[in-house]
């Protein structure tokens, strides 16, 4: 939104000296996710990837993936009721 830190009242309440403040700490807690997201991708991510590469075959088609998940998606609807 186009709001201000101002006006969302971040550093109104004490919890920060300035708008900067606020604004280090949303850019710091972004380069902390990711960080974790790049730590995630080069754990787990990238080697699926490989093994998928040097054997397609031990991957789920395309189709029942999208079976199952529809398959879900009409059980909540039907759960939700």
């Amino acid at each position: 939104s186009d709001q201000t830190v101002d006006e969302i009242g971040l550093f109104a309440g004490g919890g920060y000296a300035s708008a900067s403040e606020v604004v280090r700490d949303g850019l710091r807690a972004l380069r902390v996710r990711e960080a974790a997201m790049s730590d995630w991708l080069a754990r787990e991510a990238l080697p699926i990837y490989d093994r998928m590469l040097d054997d397609p075959s031990s991957g789920i088609p395309a189709d029942q993936v999208f079976d199952e998940i529809r398959a879900l998606h009409a059980a909540r609807i039907r759960a939700d009721g």
